[in-house]
Order: structure tokens, then C-alpha cells, then sequence
């Protein structure tokens, strides 16, 4: 069924963390136009990356990516076509433009499209080694990493494979694949070395619920090796934060309802320690932190601050919702609704793009 067009609304919205109701609906408006400025004259913002909407109602459910404004809480589209299928991260290439990893789903393999400032997409030529790919970064010396969890060798190995592509894009190596690798859903670089997140690495069986796996490389590749096995559910980003610690999001480690999987948020140590950092009745399926300005923003697939309910798509996490843009303050860790919109259908990463972020090489 093709959705219909919904328009974009600008939202400021603060919703306590304490809070199990939802905020006033705030009137719409149409979409407004974000366009994409040089390189050299864009600071640093928040994009917004969602799997399934479509906001101009192309039909079959493209993906979108949607700028956000902390200091307005202006919302806005940056980029809708039939070039994005099933966007799941961006990031800057070096000369301006924005790189989007896409899952493709329906073609067997995945894509990166990069969309120029004029507006124009191209998928990069890649050799056929993405195949299912959750998120991908760029290293310090320019090659670009990209985590996939759909790899399917002769031999056996996969189904979780970590790539790292040629800065200029002339070839492709395979870090690392299969076990323990199952479902690796992010990746930074922290310290010379490359920190991958595993969903569910060292699942014993669809009940288990501590299932996570954190590993690390080299820069150039080398040395994959475990750094900890997790007592997470489902973690789905890694955000390094200060101490050589990270933020998680994870979808399903609900810490006051085990059996319930609405996620929370959790700082992470390098040898597997957690500890809950944040937590919200609001949050029903957190997918990814970033931290920008002092505050560290999360995107949320499934949360229904709209009231709109279920997303229809059947694609989404839980399928509650069309999702919603949450703010935790760093030092109360409060958390409050940053921006919601019809708009969102499955909002699954937020970036920081265009700058240096907070977090100390958090830079994507």
C-alpha cells in the first residue's frame, strides 16, 4: 500500500522523561526544503536517517534523510528519491558531498549513494561484497569501513563481515567474517583502532538476553580481535564518549521490564562493564546516539509521541510507531522529545556531519 503524503512538522517540543502520556499534537505544515551547502560553509548538524519514509510520496516507501536544528528544533527534509531505497547511515565524503549506505534489500546486496549539493545521486561503484550492511564509517587515514550482517561465503562463514573500502574506492578487503561476528550493527574509531559492535555475537538462543560482542582492529585492518562479551540485548550504535567509554543504544535491554524490550541507553567500558545512562517510558526502540553540543541525541524507530500509530510498514523494530528524535542532557540524563514528525515512518540512525563532534574522534 503506497503511504500518503504527510507533511513535515517543525517541533520544539519538551516532554519530560517522567512522563508516560503524550505531548499536544502541534499543527502541520508542508515540508520545507533543506538544501545541502558547500563543504567549507556547512557547520556541524544533525541528520536524521530513516529506513522507510516517504515524504513525497513517491510510493514504495524510499527512505529520506531529514536535517535538524537543536537551537530552532526546525525539522527538515534534506533528501527524498527513488536513489535511496533502505538508507541506514550517512556520512560526509571529504569533498562535501554525503555518502548514504543503503541496504537494498529487495536486490540481494547493498549500495552507498553519494548525493552531490546540487542534489544528485549516484551510487559508487562497489564490488559485490555488501550484502546486507547496518553502518559504516571512515577511518582516519580515508578508507571507508562498513559492517554487514546478511555475508554468505562458500565456505560457510557469515553471516556478520566487517569491509573496509580503498579511500578512493579501487578495492575492498575483508577485515573480518563470520562467527563471532553474527549481526554487527556499528562501528567508530577511537584511539588508532576501530571498535565494532555486535548485536547478537555470542547468542546462545532466540531467549538469551545478554548476547552482545564488542571487537577491535587496526586502522590498516589488522589484528580483529574480541574485546568483550556483552550483557546487552540487541546494542545497535556505539558513540565513544569520554573515559575510552562508549554510549550504546540498545533496542531491546529494557532495564526496569527484562521481558519487555523497549530499549535503553548505556555507557559501555572497553572490557564489557555497562551501566544504564539514560532510560525513558517514551523509549520503545532506541537505534542510535549522538552526542552534539553538549547534548547527546537519539533516534528512536518505534516511539509514538504523535499518537499516529502503528507504522504499517511491517519493515520497522516493534512496529508501534513512526518514531521520534529524543535529547538526553549529559549531566542530569533527563531525557526529552526533540523532535517528532508524520514524516517518520523508521528514523534508525542520527549523525553528526559536517564538523567535529563532541566525543573525541566521534567525527562521522
Amino acid at each position: 500500500m503506497t503511504a500518503p503524503r504527510r507533511p513535515l512538522v517543525p517541533l520544539a517540543l519538551a516532554l519530560a522523561s517522567s512522563r508516560c502520556g503524550a505531548p499536544e499534537r502541534p499543527p502541520t505544515q508542508a515540508p520545507p526544503a533543506a538544501p545541502l551547502a558547500p563543504a567549507a560553509e556547512r557547520a556541524a548538524q544533525l541528520l536524521i536517517v530513516d529506513l522507510d519514509a516517504d515524504p513525497l510520496a513517491l510510493g514504495g516507501q524510499p527512505g529520506a534523510l531529514f536535517t535538524f536544528d537543536p537551537a530552532s528544533g526546525a525539522l527538515a527534509l534534506l533528501h527524498s528519491s527513488r536513489a535511496l531505497v533502505d538508507p541506514v547511515d550517512v556520512l560526509a565524503d571529504r569533498d562535501g558531498a554525503l555518502l548514504v549506505l543503503d541496504q537494498v534489500e529487495s536486490g540481494g546486496r547493498g549500495a552507498i549513494v553519494r548525493l552531490a549539493a546540487d542534489g544528485r545521486a549516484q551510487e559508487i561503484e562497489l564490488p559485490p561484497a555488501l550484502v546486507d550492511p547496518t553502518s559504516f564509517a571512515r577511518a582516519p587515514d580515508g578508507c571507508v569501513w562498513v559492517v554487514d550482517r546478511g555475508v554468505q561465503f562458500a565456505d560457510g562463514r557469515g553471516p556478520g563481515a566487517v569491509w573496509r573500502f580503498a579511500a578512493d574506492w579501487s578495492g575492498v578487503t575483508a577485515v573480518a567474517c563470520g562467527a563471532p561476528l553474527e549481526v554487527p550493527s556499528d562501528l567508530a574509531f577511537v584511539d588508532g583502532r576501530a571498535w565494532i559492535l555486535d548485536a547478537d555475537a555470542w547468542r546462545v538462543d532466540i531467549a538469551a538476553l545478554h548476547e552482545g560482542g564488542l571487537f577491535h582492529a587496526a586502522q590498516d585492518g589488522s589484528g580483529f580481535a574480541e574485546a568483550a562479551r556483552l550483557a546487552l540485548v540487541s546494542p545497535f550504535s556505539l558513540q565513544p564518549w569520554r573515559d575510552g567509554r562508549f554510549l550504546v543504544a540498545d533496542v531491546n535491554a529494557d532495564p526496569k521490564v527484562p521481558t519487555r524490550f523497549c530499549g535503553g541507553l548505556y555507557a559501555l567500558s572497553r572490557d564489557g562493564t555497562s551501566e544504564l545512562f539514560a532510560w525513558s517510558r517514551e523509549l520503545r526502540d532506541p537505534t542510535c546516539a549522538a552526542l552534539h553540543a553538549g547534548r547527546l541525541y537519539v533516534t528512536d524507530g518505534s516511539a509514538d509521541p504523535l499518537q499516529l500509530g502503528d507504522d504499517a510498514t511491517g519493515k520497522g523494530f516493534a512496529g508501534h510507531g513512526r518514531g521520534a528524535l529524543f535529547a538526553v542532557d549529559l549531566e542530569t540524563r533527563a531525557v526529552t522529545l526533540a523532535a517528532a514528525s508524520p514524516a517518520f515512518c523508521n528514523p534508525v540512525r542520527v549523525r553528526v556531519v559536517g564538523g567535529a563532534a563532541d566525543g573525541g574522534g566521534a567525527w562521522r
